[in-house]
């Protein structure tokens, strides 16, 4: 997928069963950050919700940006999915989760 910095995104989820969840990225810099619950530091519980609330705006870092969405049947922590995309950007993996991940491309209008 092809972005642009400051795009808005918005994320649609089929939970599979899984209790809480967890949406992050790293992008081309290295930076880390939590987009579902934006800015948080631990899972959430993802009941019914099929379309997340609220969209993310993109920053102006270009180039590659891995996100990874964490389902599971306990809380994880943000720590757990950074160590898990600083081990292995292309294939993370956390006991306990079911890691779903997607490569954007955020280029320079």
């Amino acid at each position: 997928v092809t972005l642009q910095p400051r795009d808005r995104i918005r994320f649609a989820v089929n939970a599979g069963g899984a209790k809480y969840l967890l949406i992050a990225s790293r992008d081309s810099a290295g930076v880390f950050s939590v987009y579902y619950p934006f800015g948080g530091q631990q899972s959430q519980a993802v009941g019914d919700l099929r379309e997340l609330p609220g969209a993310v705006e993109l920053d102006a870092t270009l180039g590659s940006e891995r996100l990874v969405a964490a389902f599971s049947d306990e809380p994880l922590t943000a720590g757990q999915l950074e160590a898990a995309l600083q081990a292995d950007a292309k294939s993370p993996t956390v006991a306990g989760a079911r890691l779903v991940t997607m490569e954007v491309v955020k280029v320079a209008p």
